[in-house]
């Protein structure tokens, strides 16, 4: 039975290219589909496409440039296609979701600069779109910038989420960051209107908070989830039932879990502090004192965000004796 792969291959630069002699007089020999350079190419396809078997065959659809008999195309639309072709080929059935990745290692390196490494993130050029796996990648985001490697457009905001994206170029095989305001978007590929031209393809890689200056705060994430430097969002609360905490200062809207400490400062005969990922107690957990003027806090780690930006606390014993306090370190998004 044919290889799928190899009739893919076949496709391509023989049914979309055209058979010999079906090239204006203008288009040089070395660039018509029977000629040695295309020979290699092809052979280079079916190789790969060999190697894969069949078990892994995929339907791959969307070529990046629809070439017709009797069209003279260029080099670069020539290896889009090649590209797509081995991309397909090596990736895989496409069961990974947009924005998969491995060895995901993202940090600040200064107030306007982070870095990326991964062994391999799965980009698209829509939700359920071609699917590209780019691997061993080592990039850098200035959001000083504009253009692939800085914002898309204009600059980072004050206090407001800040959304970076891996871009991809399959014409010429280049990756790149972008970073954008989260309100322009924050799913997971890039929805806004400045994409750099040449790149259709997108994941988002990390989420974070602009600081009161517009720039990045200390940090580094492993995978989808960020480290921050502590930051104190309650210090002498108190309430009789779970009552709403807002995270917007400290975590982006897409975060779905925060971690931190939390506990009660109390000078009187106890006090406990309980946290929820709803104001009906859902995930509930507590920490408390049980002594005069004793402080007593512990870390908590991914509670979930039922609402987001939001958790909700309460507070059992002597309110006027003790207070609640609540830091947040670190989200996953």
């Amino acid at each position: 039975m044919a290889n799928p792969r190899y009739n893919e291959a076949r496709t391509i630069f023989n049914l979309k290219w055209g058979t010999r002699g079906s090239y204006p007089a203008d288009v040089a020999p070395a660039d018509r589909p029977g000629d040695p350079m295309l020979k290699t190419i092809l052979a280079v396809a079916a190789a790969i496409a060999v190697a894969m078997g069949t078990a892994s065959a995929q339907t791959c659809s969307g070529m990046p440039y629809t070439l017709t008999n009797g069209q003279a195309a260029d080099a670069s639309q020539v290896m889009a296609d090649f590209n797509y072709v081995l991309n397909c080929a090596t990736s895989g059935p496409a069961s990974a979701p947009v924005g998969a990745e491995r060895g995901l290692v993202v940090q600040s390196t200064s107030t306007t600069t982070l870095t990326l490494g991964a062994s391999e993130v799965i980009v698209e050029t829509a939700i359920g779109g071609t699917p590209y796996r780019l691997s061993n990648l080592s990039l850098t985001l200035n959001i000083a910038g504009v253009g692939a490697g800085g914002m898309d457009i204009g600059s980072a905001a004050a206090n407001a989420d800040l959304s970076v994206y891996l871009i991809y170029d399959p014409a010429t095989g280049t990756s790149a960051l972008l970073g954008t305001l989260g309100s322009t978007s924050n799913g997971p590929v890039y929805a806004g209107s400045h994409m750099p031209s040449g790149y259709t393809a997108s994941a988002l890689v990390s989420s974070l908070r602009a600081n009161a200056s517009a720039q990045l705060g200390n940090f580094v994430q492993v995978g989808r989830m960020v480290e921050i430097a502590e930051q104190t969002i309650l210090n002498g609360g108190s309430a009789n039932t779970l009552t709403e905490l807002s995270l917007s200062a400290v975590v982006p809207a897409n975060a779905q879990t925060a971690s931190g400490t939390f506990g009660s400062v109390y000078s009187g005969s106890g006090l406990t502090c309980y946290l929820a990922s709803n104001s009906s107690g859902a995930g509930e957990i507590s920490a408390g004192s049980g002594g005069t003027t004793v402080t007593t806090l512990a870390p908590f780690k991914d509670l979930i965000l039922g609402t987001p930006q939001t958790i909700y606390y309460t507070t059992n014993g002597n309110g006027s004796e003790g207070v609640a306090y609540i830091s947040i370190s670190g989200y996953r998004f």
